[in-house]
């Protein structure tokens, strides 16, 4: 099943960024996000694929870096060597950096494959 989703977490490693046969760049990056409080806090990572434009903004993140991600959502089903896995995955339309990058990129800025359209009227 697919669903459309918006996430925030933290990159569990860097980035990397491939570029298709056809020329397009393709990033890749692991973002845990965080659920429940307490004793009952928990992380569920995702693996998100980024292509376009996007995905060469995404090739700058890092690990630890904080992220707004928009996409679709859809669980993958494989078989381990200790039976059937699952890995939760993002295809990402949108990608902003929510914490502090050095190399200038400012925090909050989107970069899309589509036309922007204005959020001024969205409360949040």
């Amino acid at each position: 099943m697919i669903a459309n989703i918006t996430a925030v977490g933290n990159l569990g490693k860097d980035a990397e960024l491939r570029t298709s046969a056809k020329g397009e760049s393709i990033a890749t990056f692991t973002m845990a996000t965080s659920h429940g409080y307490g004793e009952r806090k928990g992380s569920t990572w995702w693996r998100v694929t980024v292509f376009g434009r996007s995905a060469e903004f995404a090739a700058k993140l890092r690990k630890g870096d904080r992220v707004y991600v928009a996409g679709e959502a859809y669980e993958e089903t494989w078989q381990g060597r200790d039976g059937e896995r699952k890995t939760l995955s993002i295809d990402a339309r949108e990608v902003k950096a929510l914490s502090p990058k050095s190399d200038g990129q400012r925090p909050g800025s989107p970069v899309r494959d589509e036309p922007s359209h204005d959020d001024s009227g969205v409360p949040f």
